[in-house]
C-alpha cells in the first residue's frame, strides 16, 4: 500500500501541472486505480511548486505525450478545464479540438471519482457542414446485449444502452457480424446497409475495440465512456502507465488518428 500511496501522491502532484498535462494524466492514470478507494492526499507546497514547474517523475513523459497530441495531431484547447479535479463527485472535463480534412473534430475527456472507483469517459465529435442524409447508430454487440443497464462489480461501474434509432440493420460483413449491431430509421434501411457495406469503413470499424458511433443531423459522434479502446491498446487496465512510454505515445496517437479517420469516412458516406 505504501507504493500505491506514493503513486497516488505523484498522481495528484501531476494533476496540478496544467490543463493539458492534467488531461493526459486523467486519461492515462485514472483507470489504473479502478476499484481502489481514492483517499485524499495532502501535497506539500514544495511538491505543488514542482508540479507547476513541470517537474517530477511523470512530467517529462507527459509533456512528450502532450506534444504528440498537439504537434502531430494538431489538438488545441477549446475550453479550460471545468468542474473539479475529478474527485469528491466533481467531474474534471477537458475539451480539445483539431481539424480533420476540412471538418472540426472535438475530443472531450471527463474524469470522475466516486470514492470507490475512477471513471474516464472519452468522446469524439465531428461537425458536419450539411445535415446527414442517413441516420445511423453502430455499436459493439456487447452493448446491445445490455439493452438497459448492467453493473460491472469488478470495476465498480455501470452502464446502460439504448439504440438511437428504432430499426435494426443487419451487419453483413463476416468480420463484423458478431462484433457490431446497427440501427437506423424506417425508410433508411437500404441507405444504412449501403454505408455499412463500404469496405474501407468495415476495416476502420474492425480495428477498434469499442464502437458506439452515432450519425445525427449535424454531427458524427463516437463515445467511449470507459476508454476501452485506449485500455486495449495499452494491454489492459494495469498497464495504462505504458501510455507514457514512447510505444504508448505512438499507440495513443494511432488511436486518435484512427478515430478521426473513422468519423471522417462515416461523414463522407452519410452527408
Amino acid at each position: 500500500m505504501d507504493g500505491l500511496a506514493h503513486f497516488h501522491r505523484e498522481a495528484r502532484l501531476f494533476m496540478d501541472a496544467g490543463s493539458m498535462i492534467n488531461m493526459v494524466f486523467n486519461v492515462g492514470i485514472a483507470i489504473v486505480v479502478l476499484g481502489v478507494i481514492v483517499g485524499g492526499i495532502l501535497l506539500s507546497r514544495r511538491q505543488q511548486s514542482q508540479a507547476a514547474a513541470g517537474q517530477g517523475p511523470y512530467a517529462e513523459a507527459a509533456q512528450a505525450l502532450s506534444r504528440a497530441l498537439t504537434t502531430r495531431l494538431g489538438y488545441v484547447s477549446a475550453t479550460a478545464e471545468t468542474g473539479g479535479r475529478g474527485y469528491g463527485g466533481q467531474a474534471a472535463r477537458t475539451k480539445m479540438v483539431r481539424t480533420v480534412g476540412t471538418r472540426p473534430l472535438s475530443w472531450t475527456s471527463e474524469t470522475l471519482s466516486t470514492g470507490r472507483s475512477v471513471r474516464v469517459a472519452l468522446a469524439w465529435e465531428l461537425t458536419l457542414a450539411s445535415p446527414a442524409r442517413v441516420p445511423l447508430h453502430v455499436a459493439s454487440a456487447q452493448l446491445a446485449g445490455l439493452m438497459g443497464s448492467a453493473t460491472d462489480a469488478m470495476l465498480s461501474r455501470s452502464r446502460s444502452f439504448r439504440p438511437r434509432y428504432s430499426v435494426a440493420i443487419p451487419v453483413a460483413a463476416p468480420q463484423l457480424a458478431s462484433k457490431l449491431v446497427a440501427y437506423s430509421e424506417p425508410g433508411y434501411e437500404a441507405a444504412a446497409s449501403a454505408v455499412l457495406a463500404d469496405p474501407t469503413l468495415q476495416q476502420m470499424l474492425a480495428q477498434l475495440t469499442h464502437i458506439d458511433l452515432v450519425v445525427e443531423s449535424g454531427a458524427v459522434r463516437l463515445e467511449d465512456p470507459f476508454q476501452e479502446n485506449l485500455t486495449a491498446l495499452m494491454g489492459g487496465p494495469m498497464n495504462m502507465l505504458k501510455m507514457l512510454t514512447p510505444d504508448g505515445i505512438e499507440r495513443t496517437v494511432w488511436m486518435h488518428d484512427a478515430i478521426g479517420q473513422l468519423l471522417t469516412r462515416v461523414a463522407d458516406l452519410t452527408s
